[in-house]
């Protein structure tokens, strides 16, 4: 299934633009996210962020956000809703992958205006052999 496939007919974005969008969002590298601010569900994905997590396309877009990030829902909720509302943009969390291992990750994370409703675009980088786990600034899951 593409990213084309999914959008539904009354996106308020021209069709141009939606094109364009996802052939920047589906044929980078960077792994990425559409995310509802609201649910927490993963409304789309790209080829790298299926490569990163290690789910095929249907089984990503089937998840919530809180079933990759080991964080409390609670808090990951608090999070998503400060990316909403542009209160911060950047952030460190423990995301787990299909296979079980725990990546410590930095999203940039924004709101967008897709498919008929804010969405949060976020891009997604692996960090966990860049910065020594003591400086990190998250708070582990008890």
């Amino acid at each position: 299934m593409t990213s084309e496939e999914n959008i539904p007919e009354e996106s308020n974005i021209p069709a141009p633009d939606v094109q364009v969008f996802h052939a920047m969002f589906d044929e980078n590298k960077e792994v990425m996210l559409l995310i509802d601010p609201e649910s927490g569900e993963i409304v789309d994905a790209n080829q790298a962020a299926m490569e990163f997590y290690g789910y095929a396309k249907v089984k990503l877009c089937s998840m919530s956000i809180n079933e990759i990030n080991t964080m409390s829902p609670e808090q990951i909720t608090m999070e998503r809703q400060r990316a909403l509302h542009e209160e911060r943009n950047y952030f460190i969390f423990p995301h787990r992958l299909s296979n079980g291992d725990e990546r410590i990750v930095e999203v940039y994370s924004s709101p967008i205006f897709l498919y008929g409703k804010q969405l949060l675009f976020s891009t997604i980088h692996d960090i966990t052999n860049h910065k020594p786990l003591e400086k990190v600034m998250w708070v582990r899951p008890q």
